[in-house]
């Protein structure tokens, strides 16, 4: 069985979809949500932060017990896992 990736939230918050004109001719792009390309950058933005600081905070902490929290936290983060 092969393992399906679930779409991210960027994803979602970028979706369109085909709204046909009647008057003329032309499918166009509509955005489902208006809001969601400005949402989608802020959550890639945070995530981009949260890279750089997990990787200072690494550089800089020596105990392995922190440094594996901060690893388990980090990625946790990137999943949206609780």
């Amino acid at each position: 069985m092969r393992w399906i990736c679930p779409m991210k939230i960027q994803d979602r918050l970028r979706m369109t979809e085909n709204y046909i004109d009647p008057r003329f001719p032309k499918v166009w792009k509509q955005a489902i949500n208006p809001d969601g390309f400005e949402a989608a950058d802020f959550i890639d933005n945070t995530l981009d932060h949260i890279g750089h600081i997990v990787t200072l905070a690494l550089r800089y902490v020596h105990d392995e017990d922190d440094r594996n929290e901060i690893c388990r936290r980090a990625h946790a983060a990137r999943k949206g896992m609780k």
